[in-house]
Parts: structure tokens; C-alpha cells; sequence
């Protein structure tokens, strides 16, 4: 890690070295390090899809899931093609209570790669939440 923090002291323009920073301090369990890394690389560069997603993924680690929303809601926006951005999104939604908008992008996924099966999980699992949620509401 002393040798990226060195880079990034060095060239302290790169989005690729912050963001690089924060997947090792991710890695380490640093998470509000982490953050902090992922948010200069979008800084420099507001279309650095893989800072966006990994700041995504960051603060569902935290527990900060509509700040997960916001990011992955982005990455979709930047790379709508992505079913692995599609999915994580669909994470999110879900953990911030959002069945059907979770539904809608583990859907875009599986939409987008037939055999992503990660997507697929998610989806069936996100469904049966949604049925057993909307079950249990009175009429």
C-alpha cells in the first residue's frame, strides 16, 4: 500500500491511482479510507465506472445504502450495458428496501447475459421477498 500512496503522492492527478488505492484499502478492511480514495478518483474523473461501482460497493460494506444507490444508480447510467453494474445496483436497491426497483435491475442483468446466474439468484430471491412483502400488506 506504501508504494500506490507514493504514487499517488507523485501523480496526484491519476483517477486509476486512487483508484487502485482504494481497492487495496478496501482489500485491508479500511472502508472510510477506501471511500475517501474512490471519491478523489471520481474527483479527477466522473466517469471512472469501476471507482463509481467500487464506491458503490464500499458503502454497502458500510451500511450507507442509499449512498450505494446514488453511485450505482450512476454506473448504470455511465455503462447501461453492464450486467454486472445492473446487478450491483440491484443489490443495493434491495438492502435499501427496494424490492421492486432491485427486481427492475437484477432483471436489466439477466437481460443483458442470459447465463449470469449470480443475476439470475438474485432475481428469483428478490421476487419471493417482493410476493411475501406485498402477501403480508392489507388490501
Amino acid at each position: 500500500m506504501k508504494q500506490i500512496e507514493a504514487g499517488v503522492k507523485l501523480d496526484s492527478t491519476s483517477a486509476e491511482g486512487f483508484r487502485l488505492l482504494g481497492r487495496v484499502r478496501d482489500e485491508l478492511g479500511m472502508l472510510p479510507e477506501a471511500e475517501q480514495a474512490y471519491r478523489a478518483a471520481i474527483g479527477i474523473d466522473s466517469t471512472d465506472v469501476w471507482a463509481t461501482n467500487n464506491l458503490g460497493l464500499n458503502l454497502i460494506k458500510q451500511g450507507k445504502f442509499e449512498g450505494a444507490v446514488g453511485a450505482l444508480t450512476r454506473v448504470t447510467e455511465l455503462k447501461p450495458e453492464s450486467p454486472t453494474f445492473q446487478n450491483n445496483l440491484g443489490m443495493a436497491l434491495e438492502l435499501n428496501g427496494s424490492f421492486t426497483g432491485a427486481a427492475k435491475a437484477y432483471q436489466a442483468a439477466v437481460d443483458l447475459d442470459a447465463s449470469y446466474q449470480k443475476a439470475i439468484d438474485n432475481l428469483a430471491r428478490v421476487k419471493d421477498l417482493k410476493d411475501r412483502t406485498e402477501a403480508k400488506q392489507p388490501n
